[in-house]
């Protein structure tokens, strides 16, 4: 009787805990999504509509994939392409890791992957297609 009196306490705060933090990330996104919302221009371009924010100094730049390479694209990589959307944050919140990126990549050492030698041709094969298809994008 002891053990299931303890099991429903724990589960009920666990519920709760749970319930918490679901209720704090659905704030917490709604904040940044109303945040990055404003303060953004639409463009027509020949590649489609495009979002930007001229925000800080420097080179102006934009970055955009034709939605013809989209819609070609495979599943997984169309995919993955929707998760970075969900999940991009404006340039101003990552300003200070571009910036690092930007002083630190000159000093990476680039590794010779296209002779890896692998546990077989799986990890070979694998690798060499996604280099294929990341060297294809413009």
């Amino acid at each position: 009787m002891k053990i299931r009196v303890t099991f429903v306490i724990v589960s009920i705060l666990a519920a709760a805990f749970a319930a918490l933090v679901c209720v704090n990330y659905r704030r917490e996104m709604r904040v940044t999504r109303t945040r990055i919302s404003s303060g953004s221009q639409v463009v027509n371009t020949p590649c489609g509509m495009l979002e930007y924010a001229d925000v800080g100094s420097g080179m102006k730049t934009i970055l955009a994939t034709p939605p013809a390479d989209f819609k070609n694209a495979i599943p997984e990589e169309q995919e993955r392409v929707l998760e970075v959307l969900r999940n991009i944050l404006p340039i101003s919140e990552r300003e200070r890791g571009l910036k690092n990126d930007t002083a630190v990549a000159p000093s990476v050492p680039r590794y010779d992957l296209e002779h890896l030698v692998g546990h077989g041709s799986d990890v070979r094969s694998e690798l060499a297609g996604f280099l294929r298809l990341h060297e294809a994008s413009p």
